[in-house]
């Protein structure tokens, strides 16, 4: 794994307004649940959180993809300028709308999300070309599983011909994009225990299975496989050598953006040339803090609540 000198990080994934409300409990299928408290509105969307939390941890960001013109979207550029991201390469799409997650998070701080991505679902394999000339100045590239196959087979080639760092967060509905091509050309992946048993067919209950599931994305072509395990901490294959990391223990009141922040926290420190241990522990650290705050982007911290 090669790190070019302290440059870009890109960051491709969706854009999103989180509208979100805290209950009791999560409704089942038929029920309505009641609450006295106000819903909020944050901006928020996979690649969002994690350009965020790589901005707040010392990484140079550059979003890529589109953006609507309505006001959320306002909102989230503006937003994203306060945290010193660079937003000038977003095509903004006059004829989209912004796209929305809703959000319930529980009193143990467990969530779950309905997301319309809106103006995000519209980006094209042209537009990923365009962006060709930002892949010389960059060492990572942030994106997921959200888009389409063929997107992810445009971001992941120039990627890999421009020698950067692929992290590739596998949220997704369909794991069949991840085709043997396009994880022959991923650096780091990092599902959660769910995602991981989507990918592998292994039920992540234990140590041993995690490393089970390593083996099994590591034949896929993945190179550095970290499964995260959510309170219990991660595990990652680094140069042949399976290492468990230790969760902290913390009071969690919300994960929605634990996973987002592990990774861009990780991204950040990889770009600033800490060896992959130590960017992974800061990452720990990093989600470890984001847990025990409500919202996705107001509760990711600063390098300084970190270290």
């Amino acid at each position: 794994m090669d790190i070019k000198t302290i440059k870009n990080i890109i960051c491709f994934g969706s854009l999103i307004m989180d509208i979100s409300i805290r209950c009791d409990k999560i409704p089942a299928m038929g029920e309505t649940v009641y609450t006295y408290e106000d819903y909020n509105v944050n901006p928020g969307g996979k690649g969002g959180n994690q350009s965020v939390a790589a901005a707040r941890s010392g990484g140079n960001v550059t979003l890529i993809g589109r953006i609507a013109a309505d006001e959320y979207a306002h909102q989230l550029i503006h937003s994203f300028q306060r945290d010193h991201i660079d937003t000038s390469q977003l095509k903004i799409d006059k004829d989209a709308k912004t796209g929305v997650a809703f959000v319930w998070v529980d009193t143990e701080g467990h969530n779950k999300c309905v997301c319309s991505l809106g103006v995000n679902a519209r980006v094209t394999p042209q537009d990923v070309q365009s962006y060709a000339h930002l892949f010389t100045d960059s060492s990572i590239v942030m994106t997921t599983l959200e888009h389409s196959s063929q997107l992810l087979e445009e971001i992941s080639l120039m990627a890999r011909q421009n020698n950067c760092i692929l992290i590739v967060d596998p949220s997704s509905k369909d794991y069949s994009k991840l085709s043997p091509e396009i994880a022959g050309r991923i650096d780091i992946l990092k599902p959660n225990e769910v995602e991981t048993e989507m990918l592998t067919g292994v039920r992540v209950e234990t140590e041993k299975d995690a490393v089970q599931a390593i083996h099994i994305l590591k034949e896929k072509g993945i190179r550095m496989p970290v499964i995260s395990l959510g309170s219990r901490g991660v595990v990652y294959e680094y140069k042949g050598r399976v290492t468990y990391v230790e969760g902290l223990r913390v009071n969690a009141v919300d994960t929605t953006a634990a996973g987002d922040t592990f990774i861009g926290s990780m991204a950040a420190k990889l770009s600033q040339g800490y060896s992959f241990r130590e960017s992974i522990d800061y990452a720990n650290r990093a989600a470890a803090y984001c847990v025990q705050h409500r919202g996705a982007q107001i509760s990711i911290p600063f390098e300084e609540n970190v270290l």
